[in-house]
């Protein structure tokens, strides 16, 4: 069974500026642009396939920044220092979720974070 572009949900991830500016900062480049995919780096993600109304779920988004070993091929991981700036501002963004081309949500996921860190 096929299913109509209609019916697949997307989603996508608009970074505000401070995140922009550290991944820019740490990377060299914005890892939320087309420059991403240029980089040999891969992203990927990963998600509860079905839910039942009322049920939580996890959306799992990740990047790979690079790798331990050196090579030619792909770049290097920056050091953890430098990670830990692109990690605190890793959720200055929202999250948008759309079926086909209609977009259903948006999620502020700053203050999400914030609410959540509050309650630690």
């Amino acid at each position: 069974m096929s299913i109509a572009e209609s019916e697949i949900l997307h989603h996508h991830i608009v970074p505000i500026q401070s995140l922009r500016t550290a991944s820019q900062t740490v990377m060299g480049f914005n890892v939320f642009t087309s420059g991403y995919e240029e980089s040999g780096l891969g992203y990927g993600h990963s998600f509860s396939e079905k839910l039942e109304p009322k049920d939580d779920g996890t959306y799992v988004f990740t990047y790979y920044l690079g790798i331990e070993e050196e090579t030619t091929e792909v770049r290097r991981v920056p050091p953890n220092h430098q990670l830990n700036k692109l990690k605190q501002h890793a959720l200055d963004a929202t999250l948008i979720v759309s079926v086909g081309k209609q977009e259903i949500a948006r999620f502020g996921l700053t203050s999400w974070s914030k609410k959540t860190n509050q309650n630690k």
